[in-house]
């Protein structure tokens, strides 16, 4: 074993900094630096540009110095009278392994710009700060920087630092760390061609965790930077980051706790994983924002982005953010997920080929949730592009503008969706899907604000365009200019309605204009809308009673009757009696028409009824009825030559067609004026035996009419 000089040197012998110049008193390097770190010398700072990797690499013997040299001196200094002033090493390469491993120190360790040709080692340690800035490292016969369960006083700063594995299983590893001041990275250029770039699992950080526009590489199936059970006083920064593992994942950071906010603003994780995700943050705990702001994260085998449990604070901002993924789970999941402020994912371009994109299911949103101008594309049957199913908002959720495209199935699966104020899928939203679900899908959801569909476009192929059964609306549901279109609607009869409002609630307007009801029509090869069982507050003045009407018998997929008498109830309730009768007298003639169970002579008489009086609404009808046939005897009688006698004057004929006409009136005095026995006389009683059936008939109706005995609710 070589001997190591005790920490002597000669004090004073040197100016405030040594800058590597020789002279015939100098001393060599390694007595220098050995001085310095006793207490005993000047910094040791060999300045050199540009610190490139390659320049480093290419530096000559006289920047060499043993790490048996650096390590001894500090162990020595541990073992004396430790001061607490700056130990300072600039420009070195230091030669073997660093083996710091439980060195307790006071001093402020600043070794800048030096390259650490087989790795650094400070597990256990305890130091006052630690600066690494600008230094290189690379693992030869040891890991390039094991700091496992390094204590620090104050900060750990690596900024402009690169960290180059190819042998050991992680380039930089912080597990179980404790830094009571900052982690100052910003820059850092870390890369591993077999393992996993930064480990720092149940890493303890006081204060700020910067690791701004670095590039973080691994090779391994472990994630390039693992976070998992991280604890950050301050904020996270990973702005502008590059993160890459080609075997799996980029960033594990499950259980992290965060105080103040996680900020990846502008920062690229990509990786290849089957089962993980690129990006995980589940059941991590945020205490600010988190901004994900122009993020890029792309999965070629699986999913991107993974937050389930997840809790934010602050906003959850996604805007304009690029993520991709592959496979049957969610490219993005925000599965049971709570944001005490805004979601955001306006302008965001999210997608996974075969899967769900969004998953936000059991999600808690106190503020708003806006994704305008959000692009969602995917191809699977097996699942929704986007599902908010049984998601919270406190606030409004806004979709204008937005396409959200699902090839095979659902695009938007919002059950049981609860919002507190606006749901906006207005301003040109398009939806479209391929599945027997429909496109849009919101059953049992409840909408405290607006529903605005106002110019949306909405594509289904063979489910409907908007399902909205059980729905509940408490202010207006705005559908001006909206399109619904079918797309290979082979079969059209067998196909459900384009719009599936079934026992939907509405507080207020059902807001449709004639010309987009009558456009939709137009367009659609099968029936437009089912409103079974829905309710509504408010007519619209644009919708005539004949527009309802129409829509009621020809829209429809079936015949109901609760939609009439909704519809007639409203416009009683606004005094409007005659609009009130003709929706009522539709509803029977859709009923002989469309239903179904009814016998013959139960549909003759709905006929006759229908004919006579209309449908016991306009009895009056029954009055002509009567009129018809005084007027028609009376023609008979007066030229039909079948009454003959003595006093057989006009007036005497014209008591004869009373008599015949008009039920229980009889005329006194006609013994003179009598049927003859000729053809005409026999015609006259025929039609006098028939006109006094159906005149008994009119009035029969006619009172039955009056007494609103025919004007039952039909089934």
């Amino acid at each position: 074993m070589v001997s190591t000089p005790l920490c002597r040197g000669r004090p004073g012998s040197y100016g405030e900094e040594m800058t590597g110049e020789t002279g015939d008193n100098a001393l060599s390097l390694a007595e220098r630096v050995r001085a310095h770190i006793c207490d005993e010398g000047a910094a040791v700072v060999l300045r050199s540009e540009p610190k490139l990797p390659q320049a480093m690499r290419s530096w000559g013997p006289e920047r060499v110095v043993a790490a048996t040299v650096v390590r001894d001196a500090f162990r020595r200094r541990a073992a004396g009278q430790d001061g607490s002033h700056r130990v300072h090493l600039q420009g070195l390469v230091i030669d073997g392994h660093l083996d710091l491993d439980c060195l307790t120190t006071e001093a402020n360790v600043r070794l800048l710009d030096c390259h650490f040709r087989d790795g650094l080692s400070l597990d256990n340690a305890r130091l006052s700060s630690l600066d690494l800035s600008g230094s290189l490292f690379e693992d030869g016969a040891g890991p390039c920087v094991s700091a496992d369960n390094l204590v620090l006083r104050f900060d750990l700063r690596m900024e402009r630092a690169h960290i180059v594995g190819n042998a050991h299983d992680v380039a930089l590893s912080l597990h179980g760390a404790d830094i009571s001041g900052c982690l100052l990275a910003t820059g850092i250029v870390i890369g591993h061609a077999r393992g996993p770039a930064v480990d720092a699992t149940n890493l303890v950080v006081k204060g700020d965790l910067h690791l701004n526009r670095g590039t973080i590489t691994g090779h391994h199936r472990t994630a390039a930077l693992t976070l998992r059970g991280a604890s950050v006083g301050g904020r996270v920064q990973l702005a502008g980051t590059e993160l890459r593992n080609d075997r799996g994942p980029a960033v594990q950071a499950d259980r992290m706790r965060v105080t103040t906010g996680l900020r990846m603003r502008g920062a690229t994780a990509t990786g290849t994983d089957d089962k993980y995700a690129i990006v995980s943050l589940v059941d991590a705990v945020v205490g600010g924002k988190v901004d994900l702001r122009r993020t890029t994260i792309d999965n070629t085998a699986g999913p991107a982005l993974v937050a389930s449990r997840l809790k934010v604070e602050g906003d959850l901002n996604l805007d304009e953010s690029r993520v991709t993924g592959t496979g049957e789970r969610p490219t993005v999941n925000l599965f049971n997920t709570f944001v005490a402020g805004t979601l955001s994912m306006t302008g965001a371009r999210h997608s996974n080929s075969s899967g769900c994109v969004l998953n936000a299911q059991r999600a808690v949103v106190d503020g708003d949730v806006r994704l305008d101008r959000s692009r969602f594309r995917s191809r699977t049957d097996r699942a929704a592009a986007v599902n908010v199913f049984n998601a919270q908002v406190g606030g409004y959720m806004s979709l204008s503008r937005a396409q959200i495209v699902n090839q095979l199935g659902t695009a938007l699966f919002a059950v049981q969706l609860k919002v507190s104020g606006d749901l906006r899928l207005d301003q040109g939203f398009r939806a479209a899907g391929g599945g027997t679900d429909g496109a849009v899908r919101l059953h049992a959801s409840r909408i405290g604000g607006f529903l605005d569909l106002r110019t949306a476009r909405l594509t289904a192929t063979r489910g409907p365009a908007l399902s909205a059964r059980s729905m509940e609306v408490l202010v207006d549901l705005r559908a001006d200019a909206v399109t619904v279109r079918s797309r290979g609607a082979a079969g059209a009869t067998a196909l459900p309605p384009m719009i599936d409002l079934r026992d939907t609630r509405v507080s207020g307007r059902l807001a449709m204009s004639p010309q987009t009801i009558a456009d939709n029509r137009a367009a659609v090869r099968r029936k437009l809308i089912a409103v079974d069982d829905m309710v509504f507050g408010v007519l619209d003045p644009r919708i005539s009673v004949k527009d309802w009407i129409h829509l009621l018998a020809h829209d429809t997929p079936a015949y109901t009757s609760q939609p009439y008498q909704h519809l007639a109830g409203l416009y009683r309730d606004q005094g409007d009696e005659r609009d009130a009768r003709q929706v009522l007298m539709a509803q029977y003639r859709d009923q002989l028409t469309r239903a179904d169970g009814q016998g013959f002579f139960v549909r003759t008489w709905q006929k006759i009824a229908g004919l006579t009086i209309g449908f016991g609404h306009q009895p009056w009808r029954a009055v002509f009825g009567l009129v018809a046939i005084f007027v028609t005897m009376s023609m008979l009688a007066l030229w039909g030559g079948g009454l003959t006698g003595d006093d057989c004057h006009a007036v005497q004929r014209i008591g004869r067609a009373v008599e015949a006409g008009l039920p229980l009136i009889r005329v006194q005095q006609l013994e003179g004026c009598s049927a003859d026995d000729g053809t005409a006389g026999l015609a006259f009683i025929l039609a006098t035996w028939v006109a006094q059936v159906t005149a008994w008939m009119f009035a029969t109706l006619f009172i039955v009419g009056l007494t609103t005995a025919v004007r039952r609710r039909p089934s």
